[in-house]
């Protein structure tokens, strides 16, 4: 529970299973092999075309991506833990520091 506290996370994934590679000598003991993508692709429709135009804030084009299915690569990158594709550690490296 500390890991997910100092990582900034929702409680919500308190109770979930999370894995981590024990590594081996084909992956140098890293626990990771190949390349997993982290994608987060936005579909512009009309409603997010316009507010672009319109020079709409950053909240509001949130907002109208969340509402077309737009998934934000933290979320992307938990999922991919959740399911065992990478660490936890490595999907808050790459999407929540910085």
């Amino acid at each position: 529970w500390e890991k997910f506290r100092s990582y900034g996370l929702p409680a919500t994934l308190r109770n979930k299973c999370f894995y981590e590679g024990a590594g081996c000598e084909d992956c140098q003991h890293t626990g990771y092999r190949g390349r997993e993508a982290l994608v987060a692709r936005l579909p512009v429709d009309e409603r997010i075309a316009a507010e672009i135009l319109r020079g709409g804030s950053a909240g509001e084009l949130r907002r109208l991506a969340a509402k077309s299915g737009y998934r934000e690569l933290k979320e992307i990158a938990l999922q991919k833990a959740l399911a065992g594709r990478t660490s936890l550690d490595e999907a808050v490296y790459e999407t929540f520091t910085g």
